[in-house]
């Protein structure tokens, strides 16, 4: 750090050599200084930024990570810890399928190979993870281009939604035993209006789910 006469602070880094005449004999010394304020007052933002952005992404749920084009960890917020039970400082460059495995890393590679030629990716997938065991996810890549337009790597959000998709099964499921149930199983909403007809309620009274579903009570679809 260096004072100026009219109080002004500066950075500075400095170089000495030493000057020599043409038999070696030492003459001087050369001090070239340079001002580097700008240098790190632009360091300082960058490193506020990247503090900014993991207290943010550390606050999220969400796995959110930046894979470069090598397909190796360059970024990796604080549920990658959760997950995978190791902490992120040994993921950080690591190639994906050293952090989730095999079988996972086989089953993201073409999503992920798409990502790296440009294209945004949009997918549902169950994923077998080596340390999370296997995961319905919800994810999203997004490229990342530098300025010439080549791609550099892309940043990664995905979602656990293994419970919706297992709720969505288990209403599958007892839907389908509603369907093939041989008593008449109808349900109204609060109008009145059907919202539910199976088999045997088409067994019953002639009419068809499609017939049926969304009629009032008072239609010409006749209850007993």
């Amino acid at each position: 750090v260096h004072v100026r006469r009219d109080g002004r602070t500066l950075n500075v880094e400095s170089a000495v050599s030493t000057l020599r005449d043409k038999n070696g004999v030492k003459t001087g010394l050369l001090a070239v200084i340079r001002d580097i304020t700008e240098r790190k007052k632009a360091e300082h933002a960058f490193r506020s930024a990247q503090e900014l952005l993991q207290l943010i992404t550390d606050a999220l749920p969400s796995l959110i990570s930046y894979i470069d084009i090598d397909f190796r960890y360059r970024f990796n917020n604080k549920a990658y810890e959760s997950w995978f039970r190791h902490p992120r400082s040994e993921m950080a460059g690591k190639h994906v399928r050293e952090v989730l495995g095999d079988a996972a890393w086989e089953k993201l590679r073409p999503y992920m190979e798409s990502a790296i030629s440009g294209k945004q990716v949009s997918y549902e997938d169950e994923i077998p993870y080596k340390d999370a065991g296997a995961r319905w996810i919800s994810a999203n890549y997004m490229p990342h281009f530098n300025s010439s337009g080549d791609v550099e790597g892309f940043a990664v959000l995905v979602n656990d939604i293994t419970e919706r998709k297992r709720a969505a099964e288990r209403l599958r499921e007892q839907a389908e035993l509603l369907r093939l149930a041989h008593d008449a199983i109808i349900v109204r909403d609060l109008d009145n209006r059907i919202q539910y007809w199976n088999q045997g309620a088409w067994e019953t009274y002639g009419w068809s789910a499609e017939a049926a579903l969304g009629k009032p009570e008072q239609s010409d679809v006749e209850l007993a």
